[in-house]
């Protein structure tokens, strides 16, 4: 039933090498479109110093750009192996006359999907470990709940599946917001707050 949106999502995660973390949100306002800048400053960047970046391009930063992706009505961010749009405290200031929808995992099996509106953290629980029983996730517990670990003498089965829960916590995202992170969004540069450089030389 779900086949098409995991696939999307598997392809996406390996094409731009997030199987190992990654944080993706989708911000839509409740009455309005929230404009670029000003979801850049609610991640307390300065808009005039966004850059725009390819997204393979987030190896070399010492700390992962937060890519932002607008589309229609909404901003998305995503976060190579970062995680700041899975903190409640960030949730809670970018939802402010706003909804937000994010997913969350990393390289130490640390996870989350979170839902805020207005100011409010309405949910964000740990869906790798933990069946998923809040809305407006719960209608897809079923697909999260495919996952299965496998023996531990059977790596490349075990890594295979994480990827899949991953493309699963994606599509939830996608399901319950309505919107799609597509391969276009992510083509060619993209609007980045950036920190330090990796190899940035020192005066």
């Amino acid at each position: 039933m779900y086949e098409d949106v995991l696939q999307h999502y598997r392809s996406l995660l390996k094409a731009h090498s997030l199987e190992e973390g990654a944080c993706w949100a989708v911000i839509r306002g409740l009455t309005r479109p929230l404009p670029l800048e000003e979801v850049t400053r609610r991640l307390d960047a300065d808009p005039a110093g966004l850059e725009r970046l390819p997204v393979d391009e987030w190896p070399q930063f010492d700390e992962s750009p937060v890519y932002l992706i607008t589309t229609d009505d909404v901003v998305m961010t995503l976060e190579p192996r970062g995680g700041r749009l899975s903190s409640p405290f960030v949730l809670a200031e970018v939802s402010t006359g706003a909804e937000t929808w994010s997913v969350y995992w990393d390289v130490n099996l640390h996870s989350s999907l979170a839902y805020a509106r207005n100011g409010q953290v309405v949910t964000s629980d740990d869906f790798l470990y933990e069946p998923v029983t809040e809305q407006p996730f719960a209608a897809w517990a079923d697909l999260l709940a495919e996952w299965v670990r496998p023996g531990e003498d059977d790596e490349s089965q075990y890594e295979r599946t994480l990827a899949r829960q991953w493309a699963a916590g994606m599509a939830v995202v996608e399901l319950a917001s309505g919107v799609r992170l597509t391969a276009q969004a992510l083509r060619g540069p993209v609007p980045a707050i950036v920190h330090d450089h990796e190899d940035e030389d020192e005066e």
